[in-house]
């Protein structure tokens, strides 16, 4: 794998898989916590990294997303640390859409949503009131989501 002048590796593209070995364990006073499968990076069609951290001394996550060839503690945090997010997925063209609720709710309760976040900043919610979705990209940019039928669980209005 060929590395820049700034010793940044220059041929990842969106998609790609990092190896273990190239990757670091600490990250602006964040932890990432290799151990949790279900936390996974992604990358967007420009190679910004998408990555979950740990609030250090908390139960809390945060989502960054770090532009190549960034300075230590330049990011963006797309998704906050009162958010306890599920399952999130990072679009070519920047969106990241997720399923969660608020960290002071309760599973499943009225505070749970589907909400997409724009590569511009902007916050969209899709759905209230459920959170157990499912959701993958299509080749043309869009973004299908997927869930139980909420007329049969009784639970989503």
């Amino acid at each position: 794998m060929a590395t820049s002048p700034s010793g940044l590796h220059a041929d990842y593209k969106a998609g790609d898989r990092v190896e273990r070995s190239n990757l670091e364990g600490v990250l602006y006073s964040l932890e990432i916590n290799t151990w949790d499968k279900g936390r996974n990076i992604q990358f967007d069609k420009d190679c910004n990294l998408y990555v979950t951290a740990h609030v250090p001394g908390t139960s809390n996550d945060v989502l960054l997303m770090i532009e190549p060839g960034a300075p230590e503690g330049k990011y963006r945090e797309v998704i906050n640390s009162k958010i306890r997010y599920r399952r999130w997925l990072t679009t070519p063209g920047g969106d990241v859409h997720y399923t969660g609720n608020t960290s002071t709710g309760k599973e499943g309760g009225g505070d749970s949503f589907y909400r997409m976040v724009s590569s511009k900043g902007v916050l969209t919610e899709i759905t209230r009131d459920w959170w157990d979705y499912a959701f993958e990209p299509r080749d043309d940019g869009t973004v299908i989501f997927y869930g139980p039928d909420p007329t049969a669980s009784g639970v989503p209005s």
